[in-house]
């Protein structure tokens, strides 16, 4: 899975997520998924399910992972994501192509249970560019084209072998900017009951992710408007930093996508895994004016 997520200073984000995965008839088959959210409360999505007839990859020039109306290219100088789908329309262009970072304190590996499942189950994660100064333009339906320059773009690669839930409780992901830099961390919630998150967490100036064991994760829930309100935070165990995770602006999962009949048979087998948006934040506890605007994303394990 290739995650590409824009940032910009007035509050806009955009992501754009392209999987190969071999659940579903005829499979490996191919998902894509656009979210916007924008200034003044905003937001948008949506996503599509493709077979193993409608995605395929390029090796000249560069690479190129096309996924129906979906393009995420690569070349010796530049790196570029395009998608045309349901009236939204991104293109994002930067001239720094991926430099893959290993992080850590996320990858598992599940010791394969017999000789005859010799592949085991794993899950890993690689940040290819973090913080790229990028253009973007975006159109979303009932919103005028927008041309953002000087954002940041971060793209991710993940891959996985074996059910969610040999291999997690659950991912958290931030991303969000600070004084113009981005801000990115990631946790993963082992298997094991009660075990608490680890991760890393990887912010501008810094030349590589710190690892970060032992998150503290907390929730209050207040009345807003008459109504109750959780808001969870997420906090360094030394408490020099928290991010906290407000309102919801999405859900999603991909088994959605494939319909009630192949979905319901879908969720026999992998159970029923889904992502949540949040609108975040992240505050430094040593100095509350250095903060972070963002989107928090946590994939849950049913």
């Amino acid at each position: 899975m290739y995650t590409a997520s824009v940032s910009a200073d007035d509050g806009t984000f955009v992501q754009v997520q392209t999987t190969i995965t071999n659940i579903g008839p005829g499979g490996p088959n191919g998902t894509i998924r656009l979210l916007a959210i924008l200034p003044g409360g905003i937001s948008w999505k949506t996503s599509n399910y493709y077979g193993r007839d409608k995605w395929h990859t390029e090796e000249s020039p560069g690479s190129a992972l096309v996924i129906g109306p979906c393009r995420l290219a690569c070349t010796n100088d530049s790196t570029r994501i395009t998608m045309a789908l349901k009236g939204g329309d991104v293109d994002i262009m930067t001239d720094v192509v991926p430099t893959p970072v290993k992080v850590p304190l996320i990858d598992v590996t599940v010791t394969a249970p017999s000789p005859e499942d010799s592949i085991g189950k794993f899950f890993e994660h690689l940040v290819l560019i973090h913080g790229a100064n990028a253009n973007m333009t975006l159109t979303i339906p009932g919103s005028a084209p927008r041309t953002i320059q000087g954002c940041r773009l971060m793209l991710e690669h993940s891959r996985s072998v074996g059910a969610a839930p040999e291999v997690s409780r659950g991912i958290i992901l931030f991303r969000g900017l600070m004084d113009g830099e981005s801000v990115l961390a990631q946790f993963r919630i082992p298997v094991k009951k009660n075990a608490s998150p680890a991760g890393w967490i990887w912010k501008g100036g810094d030349a590589a992710p710190v690892a970060v064991n032992n998150v503290k994760v907390t929730s209050v829930i207040d009345t807003i408007d008459g109504k109750p309100t959780e808001t969870t935070f997420y906090s360094a165990p030394n408490d020099q930093w928290t991010i906290r995770a407000e309102n919801q602006l999405f859900r999603y999962s991909f088994i959605d996508d494939l319909g009630p009949i192949l979905g319901n048979l879908t969720k026999l087998l992998v159970g029923n895994p889904a992502t949540f948006y949040y609108k975040s934040g992240l505050t430094w506890t040593s100095d509350t004016k250095r903060s972070a605007h963002g989107i928090l994303e946590f994939f849950r394990v049913k």
